[in-house]
């Protein structure tokens, strides 16, 4: 039977483990946005879920462990340590990649006042109640989220990230993020390394967010598609451009594509092929990006061949080019 006491207990137990949970995000912050790495909206119950799972798994592990060692059989503890595990995964199947949201970077002073706040709450614990640290924390977080997006959401931000044997180059505008990939992820050693540590971090510290609005490429191949495919997998992008091509590539070559492009489906990214009209992509009533077919490019090595790209922009009555493939 539950009495009042039982519950009085289980619920300072969680207002105790939503504190220290609040406090550690205030005081990893530093790091995460240094880094470029997104915060869970759902980290707290996501801890408050695991450790149970975690304390459960270690446990059936390391009876596991002896049990090989003693030459007792431990088939039982095994089957219970694949439920838990298989129980765990099913819970992971619920995350949503909605949930993530990021900081754009800010200064390195700053970051070292946004380290200390977390340790001057705690130290005073003794002058305000927990209920009211515990929204002190949530304040911090949110105050933080704010002064580092203010006035980064409305600026034309254009930047390029060096990867493989190119770049990718954004351009952010009216919360609108443009991807184009110039042979960035042709050449790569490790595809997830490139995604995971690399592209997306940078636009998380360029930016604040993980969102692809339009993601552009410039050129077909098997890399470049599985690279994509991955992409697709780690992060929201809703809309990809590829311009036609026609050949005889390997089968390697239409393994990747047909999987980028039901990776597109299953992910909701919308598809767009480019043939020998030009495709306009609208920022707002006046500024716009335009991708323009150029000449037509013949590589020997793949059996294919598609056209050039020219991909410009008109923002504050200013026309410049984003992308022009090389002669």
């Amino acid at each position: 039977m539950i009495t009042t006491s039982t519950v009085a207990r289980a619920q300072k137990w969680l207002i105790n483990f939503i504190d220290l949970q609040l406090f550690l995000t205030c005081v990893s912050l530093p790091i995460l946005i240094g880094w470029g790495m997104p915060l869970s909206a759902a980290s707290i119950v996501g801890n408050l879920i695991f450790m149970p799972f975690l304390t459960v798994f270690l446990l059936l592990a390391s009876l596991i462990f002896f049990s090989e060692l003693l030459h007792i059989p431990q088939g039982a503890l095994i089957f219970l340590l694949e439920k838990i595990s298989s129980a765990w995964l099913f819970c992971m199947h619920y995350g949503q990649r909605e949930w993530l949201f990021g900081f754009p970077t800010l200064p390195i002073g700053l970051l070292l006042v946004i380290l200390v706040i977390p340790f001057i709450i705690i130290c005073l614990r003794f002058s305000i109640d927990q209920n009211r640290r515990i929204g002190l924390f949530l304040l911090f977080i949110s105050a933080i989220y704010l002064i580092s997006h203010i006035g980064n959401t409305q600026r034309n931000h254009t930047f390029s990230i060096q990867s493989g044997h190119g770049a990718w180059h954004c351009l952010r505008k009216h919360n609108q993020l443009i991807l184009i990939d110039d042979r960035a992820s042709s050449g790569i050693k490790s595809t997830s390394s490139t995604i995971d540590y690399s592209l997306l971090p940078e636009l998380i510290k360029a930016t604040g967010s993980r969102t692809i609005d339009h993601l552009i490429i410039t050129a077909p191949g098997q890399t470049t598609f599985a690279t994509l495919q991955y992409l697709l997998e780690k992060t929201t992008v809703k809309n990809i451009y590829l311009s036609w091509w026609q050949g005889s590539p390997n089968k390697k070559f239409w393994r990747a594509f047909f999987a980028l492009k039901e990776t597109a489906k299953r992910t909701e990214c919308h598809w767009h092929t480019i043939y020998k009209k030009s495709v306009t992509i609208a920022l707002n009533a006046h500024e716009f990006v335009e991708i323009q077919v150029d000449k037509t490019i013949e590589n020997k090595a793949k059996n294919i061949e598609y056209p050039s790209l020219k991909i410009s922009h008109i923002i504050d009555n200013q026309a410049n080019t984003l992308y022009a493939a090389s002669k």
